[in-house]
């Protein structure tokens, strides 16, 4: 056999930087918002504490966004960036006891493949012991904080979690439908399952789709005094349904993320830079802080693009009926598996949406109260002007979207049920049909058998005593020869079967 040679260090080195780019060179978003414009920078996370050091004296407000997911990096940034300077007004009702910072589930779609890049590359390499001892040690190659290694460090011991490259790097894997909701707190770090299942319920059955998965990530917002947000999220897809989807799908994620067409953050980024806060009924952090949760909690929608993209609910109903067709057709094993395995996908995107919407509704609701108490305190305006709408008219117009959209769920979701359980009878009706005309055959087999038992020794016993060895023409063999020729050839085939 030909000796494979592996792959050198320095390729797979390569391999997992492409997957999982390293910590602190991850493109970090620096948005200073003036008054009618606004300037974005990109920068390394490696600098990034230094940028919410100081906000520039002619900006309103300096929005910082990291691509992070939960998880030990999430929680030092979070933590130095909210000990840093006064924190801004809380969102008592808002957020969890605690916690009273805004967060919120981003529903997006990531092209397939590149998810399952991500967990091959992981469930591959994380074994590699050399390979891994040196990402380890490299893991914070570049960091210029002044405090981030520190609060690691201290953040290691208090969970009883040793800092690795993998620790870090995990949580820019989304959460699948399949795995439920994540987490919601400051320390509830949820991890990704390790393995991703390789099916869609839309990305499978519309060309639209073709490719694309449905995947949930935390959208965490903290804020200051001074007017400097930080926003923190792993979401890198897309959110925002075009007739460009499948081009954008293959781009790169760190350009998704500022695709104005494709992505909330970057049609956000893009409409700042033109017209900066000139349209916000109050020229505070907090106004734009619950303008940017209103926007993400609505998605995935179709109206930036003109509608000229299905919507994701339209398609998940389109995909709905093709599953209730398909139930007419007849019994096949291996279509019948799949198509309740079509069922089961769909009711688990329609779950992870319906469980979204309920909390996402929750939120909103409870953003009411605690714009209520800002309103009291005359630090926001409780009604528009110029039509700039103000924070309540904002979350009020997210609630009736959402409210819109889960009603619209909970239908598809009892109507799939449905379609599943008659399904489940319609199949059960095929089998017992089946096995009554089994049964009509056994009982015709049994029938035969018992006519050819009764009538096979008489066929044998009338065959041997009608023969005339004797008689057969130059040969003088007898009942015995007969025996032992026949009796030799049938006892080798006996034992050949």
């Amino acid at each position: 056999m030909r000796n494979i040679k592996p792959p050198s260090q320095d390729r797979l080195i390569s391999v997992v930087n492409n997957a999982f780019p390293p910590r602190m060179e991850l493109e970090v978003l620096v948005c200073d918002i003036m008054l009618d414009h606004a300037e974005i920078q990109k920068v390394k996370l490696g600098d990034i504490e230094q940028f919410w050091q100081v906000k520039p004296t002619n900006a309103i407000v300096r929005w910082i966004h990291a691509p992070l997911g939960q998880g030990l990096l999430h929680s030092s940034i979070e933590d130095m960036f909210l000990h840093s300077k006064a924190r801004g007004k809380p969102f008592r009702n808002a957020g969890i006891a605690g916690f009273p910072y805004l967060e919120i589930d981003s529903v997006h779609f990531r092209e397939r493949d590149d998810i399952l890049h991500l967990h091959d590359v992981y469930q591959t390499l994380r074994g590699h012991e050399l390979l891994n001892n040196y990402l380890d040690e490299m893991c914070l190659s570049g960091d210029r904080n002044a405090s981030l290694d520190h609060d690691l460090a201290w953040r290691e011991k208090i969970m009883g979690r040793k800092r690795s490259f993998w620790g870090l790097a995990l949580p820019d894997i989304p959460f699948e439908p399949s795995e439920g909701l994540t987490f919601q707190g400051p320390l509830r770090i949820a991890i990704p399952a390790e393995s991703a299942f390789d099916r869609s319920s839309i990305g499978s059955r519309k060309d639209q789709f073709d490719g694309a998965k449905l995947v949930v990530a935390p959208f965490r917002c903290f804020h200051r005094a001074d007017g400097v947000l930080l926003t923190m999220s792993a979401a890198t897809g897309i959110d925002q349904l075009h007739r460009d989807f499948p081009t954008d799908l293959r781009e790169s994620r760190k350009i998704r993320m500022t695709n104005r067409k494709a992505s909330v953050i970057g049609n956000v980024l893009a409409d700042l830079e033109q017209h900066g806060a000139s349209g916000w009924r109050d020229k505070n952090v907090e106004w734009f802080l619950i303008y940017l949760i209103t926007e993400i909690g609505v998605a995935p929608q179709n109206s930036v693009g003109g509608r000229s993209a299905m919507s994701l609910l339209s398609t998940l109903q389109s995909t709905l009926v093709d599953l209730k067709r398909e139930r007419y057709g007849r019994w096949e094993r291996q279509k019948t598996i799949r198509l309740v395995q079509d069922h089961l996908i769909c009711l688990d995107d329609l779950k992870l949406l319906q469980v979204s919407y309920v909390r996402k509704l929750e939120l909103f609701q409870r953003l009411e109260t605690d714009i209520g108490t800002l309103v009291e305190a005359d630090y926001i305006s409780a009604n528009a002007h110029d039509n700039n709408q103000s924070a309540n008219e904002r979350v009020k117009w997210a609630i009736k979207v959402v409210s819109e959209d889960k009603r619209y769920v909970d239908h598809m979701l009892e109507d799939l049920t449905a379609s599943l359980n008659a399904l489940f009878h319609l199949r059960s009706i095929e089998q017992n049909e089946l096995a009554m005309v089994t049964d009509d055959q056994n009982r015709a087999l049994y029938l035969f058998t018992g006519i050819t038992i009764v009538f096979l020794p008489l066929s044998f016993f009338t065959s041997y005593f009608g023969m005339n060895i004797a008689d057969i023409r130059e040969t003088d063999m007898e009942q015995g020869g007969f025996w032992k020729f026949c009796g030799a050839i049938t006892a080798a085939l006996i034992l050949l079967v």
